[in-house]
């Protein structure tokens, strides 16, 4: 298959080579030989994981490392202290360290008590209801409209829900963080907060018969403070009021995003701030003075911190809903607010009516142990990340990965000097938005510093954790709130982690300028530091280039190197770029994968844009970033069985691994219209196709990448 890899350089007999290698031909098409990689490259690349998966969900990478993931996890959080800590000494050890962990053990194993949860039953849940009537009692019999006298109780309503991690006539958001965005990026205090749309109860309004009668239940059940007699048509009829107050509110709220859809088209380079408006805290109290939004912001400020602007999304869908709620009977805005906590908290206690009206949505595919991460995650991510960290990522590790990322953004901007199609004024910006981007690489070292047991212990010392289960879900989701509103009058932090450090993720964002790789990212068979680097760039620097380039996409490229949104294309330049970027629209809007019902549907081109660019950009910077090491950078060792394949193909088998991926016709169907990437075989396909260095890799007959923009 094309050219031979040199003998000189021997076979690396390493065991993260031999893995590599090993789950590399299992993925090949048993008859790889015969095919024909410039027209077959993801039946070749990818046929045998198609063909061991079968229909069951997956990709090659992402199912590989997330089992690598949770089995490091469950060691470090079901061992002792001394073992957990015994893998390397990238982090600092003392007596804080070992009570972190023994909270951290403390969280999880009251998630792990089942025989306790049983044994709660539903009472936790009945107790916060009942808290919520003595914030605003409810008395069924009084179906008077919403008055003067009832603003205050229901603020005070708004703000328990808020305490308790629910969105109501607000979505909660990460505080501050568009604040760099708009209009001062380079202020380097966040004097802002975000008010979103209001949260509806149910996520799509076409199914408020099954939910209605869903909450009709719930109330006939006792879910209700106060309607314990009440009969099964009052809690059906009741039931229909509070689901048609919630889809008035979806209907408000799509009114809402329609107008800012409008404004986006007539002037998209607004881009994320084409619905955005920003209040002074004044206007605020204003626009919506019955929800009160003034009130829940200084509530939960820091003290002598309340922002003097907001930035508010569509500022009409609140004066909209604010009228909603005054023209609606206060009782049923309290069987809404009762009905939320319920949806919001069904899951973490045990109940046969809950459980009735809540299955599983996996079909009980999560065991206790992936249920139980999963909350310990949201209450003390940081603290679980440390000893992730501690057992899976070393210094060094997390120096190549630096180096790595360096050497590709070198490459991109060399790559920007070669274009032709672009000023010299636009590649200079571009060049200065490249170099001037963060990379923040493995895991936090700041708010927290995951190194410190003492940070640690001081960015938790708010959290009491107990052996009670939903006392620890309560208390995490009010601290995590607290956590981010204790950003408002902070020093803005461009590159602060929003995602966990153990996650298989990686991503960048165009208004802090700034992209993660995370630890969990940098796993085998994606990375390890014995691979040759033709594997690592292939694999995990695709990735790297990938996020890079998301900063000169079709979105990315409408914020600056501070991370404001601004136009720095010259005419001549935009006009080029957009004809180049409609050859991958019209290049993907082709691509056709099953659906249900024996139907192709299409990839949406429109949608999936960015990211195409982004495969493009990444994968060739990634190439040439490798191309550009000295001899003396390069480990140019053999991967054991692979020796007849040259490295630069090996550097695209290496890349193609990543995406080799199944899916039922179900998922397909849905992806499609959700999804803003391509199907992984057409992200494989599609990269091929335009890739110059692949098809000279391959000797392919046309050697014209199919659609180039960087």
């Amino acid at each position: 298959m094309g050219q031979s890899s040199s003998t000189e350089n021997g076979v690396c007999s390493q065991p993260a080579c031999v893995h590599t290698a090993s789950s590399m031909m299992q993925n090949m098409a048993h008859n790889w030989e015969q095919l024909n990689p410039c027209t077959d490259f993801f039946e070749m690349a990818c046929g045998g994981f198609r063909a061991r998966m079968g229909t069951d969900l997956g990709r090659m990478g992402e199912s590989i490392i997330q089992k690598h993931i949770s089995s490091i996890i469950r060691e470090v959080i079901e061992a002792p202290y001394q073992e957990a800590v015994e893998y390397h000494d990238i982090m600092v050890r003392n007596n804080v360290d070992e009570q972190n962990h023994r909270m951290l053990q403390r969280d999880y194993q009251s998630c792990m008590n089942t025989e306790a949860r049983k044994k709660a039953g539903r009472a936790p849940l009945l107790k916060v209801l009942d808290e919520l009537a003595d914030v605003w009692p409810i008395n069924l019999d009084d179906t008077s409209s919403f008055s003067d006298s009832d603003r205050q109780d229901l603020q005070n309503a708004i703000i328990f829900l808020e305490q308790l991690g629910i969105s109501s006539f607000r979505t909660i958001t990460q505080a501050g963080r568009q604040g760099v965005a708009f209009p001062n990026p380079l202020d380097p205090v966040v004097p802002f907060h975000t008010a979103s749309y209001p949260k509806p109860l149910i996520d799509d309004p076409s199914k408020a018969e099954d939910e209605a009668a869903k909450i009709s239940k719930l109330f006939v059940a006792g879910f209700l403070p106060g309607g314990k007699n009440m009969s099964e048509s009052q809690a059906e009829s009741f039931a229909k009021e509070v689901v048609a107050f919630d889809k008035e509110i979806s209907s408000r709220v799509a009114v809402g995003k329609a107008e800012a859809a409008a404004i986006l088209q007539e002037k998209p380079e607004l881009a994320d701030m084409a619905s955005t408006e920003i209040l002074s805290f004044d206007e605020l109290a204003d626009l919506a003075p019955t929800l009160g939004l003034d009130k829940v912001l200084t509530f939960f400020s820091p003290v002598d911190s309340t922002p003097d602007s907001i930035l508010v999304n569509t500022p009409s869908v609140f004066s909209n809903v604010s009228a909603l709620v005054e023209s609606t009977p206060k009782v049923v805005i309290q069987g809404w607010m009762v009905s939320k906590i319920v949806y919001e908290f069904a899951s973490e206690v045990t109940d046969d009516t809950l459980a009735l009206l809540f299955p599983d949505p996996t079909g009980g595919f999560f065991k206790p142990f992936e249920t139980c991460v999963d909350h310990t995650d949201k209450t003390l991510r940081w603290i679980m990340d440390r000893y992730f960290v501690s057992a899976s990522y070393t210094d060094a590790m997390k120096e190549v990965v630096a180096k790595m990322t360096t050497n590709i953004q070198s490459a991109i901007v060399k790559r920007f000097s070669e274009l032709d199609w672009m000023s010299d004024e636009v590649k200079a910006q571009a060049t200065s938005k490249a170099e001037k981007m963060l990379h923040s690489i493995g895991f936090p070292t700041e708010s927290p510093d995951l190194r410190s047991p003492n940070s640690l212990a001081a960015y938790y010392q708010d959290l009491n954790i107990t052996d009670d289960y939903f006392s620890n879900v309560l208390a995490g989701r009010l601290n995590n709130l607290r956590t981010a509103y204790a950003t408002i009058g902070k020093p803005y932090v461009r590159d602060r982690w929003q995602s966990a450090a153990h996650e298989y993720n990686a991503f960048y964002s165009p208004t802090a300028n700034t992209i993660w790789i995370s630890a969990g990212y940098s796993q085998s068979p994606v990375f390890h530091n014995d691979l040759p680097s033709y594997a690592l760039y292939g694999g995990l620097g695709v990735v790297i280039g990938h996020e890079i380039t998301h900063g000169f996409d079709n979105r990315g490229k409408g914020y600056d190197e501070r991370g404001a949104i601004r136009n720095w294309f010259d005419n001549t330049t935009s006009e080029a770029y957009d004809e180049k970027a409609e050859c991958f629209v019209d290049q993907f809007d082709k691509f056709q994968v099953p659906i249900k019902g024996g139907k192709l549907g299409n990839v949406n081109g429109l949608n999936t844009l960015g990211e195409n660019i982004a495969d493009a950009g990444g994968l060739s910077a990634s190439f040439q970033a490798w191309k550009a090491l000295s001899d003396g950078e390069k480990n140019n060792k053999n991967l054991p069985g692979l020796e007849n394949f040259t490295h630069e193909q090996l550097f695209f088998l290496s890349w193609a691994n990543n995406w080799c991926g199944v899916m039922d016709l179900a998922t397909s169907e849905r992806l499609l219209k959700d999804d803003n990437h391509a199907p992984e075989r057409y992200r494989i396909i599609g990269g091929a196709q335009n890739s110059r260095e692949f098809k000279e890799a391959w000797n392919c007959p046309v050697k014209e990448p199919t659609c180039e923009l960087f």
